[in-house]
């Protein structure tokens, strides 16, 4: 498994099971649920997260898929992750693109 500093892993289950990992100076990891609507709005609950995770949308093309913001804003959530930050003269990122699992990592 790779993280570094500000990376965050979402892993969507199929019986509507979700589970966040948050690299900083340490790894902290969330478990919860998510809904899908009729527009294929994704919305994330996460138990004992320390901010509300934003309404997203799964877009797919040929070779790949990516979890865009329903709210377009940029940037990344911290949620209770140490030492992550972002300053003023960062480019704000929303870096959320489909990661093809291992074998053990397949449920």
């Amino acid at each position: 498994m790779y993280g570094m500093d500000s990376d965050t892993q979402i892993t969507l289950i199929s019986n509507s099971k979700v589970e966040v990992t948050e690299f900083g100076v340490g790894i902290m990891s969330y478990k919860g649920e998510y809904t899908t609507d009729d527009t294929g709005l994704i919305r994330v609950t996460l138990n004992g997260y320390g901010s509300k995770w934003p309404e997203m949308y799964l877009f797919r093309s040929t070779d790949s898929a990516i979890l865009l913001r329903r709210d377009q804003k940029p940037g990344f959530n911290l949620g209770d992750r140490g030492a992550g930050t972002e300053t003023p003269d960062m480019n704000p990122y929303w870096p959320f693109r489909l990661a093809k699992p291992t074998d053990d990592e397949k449920r």
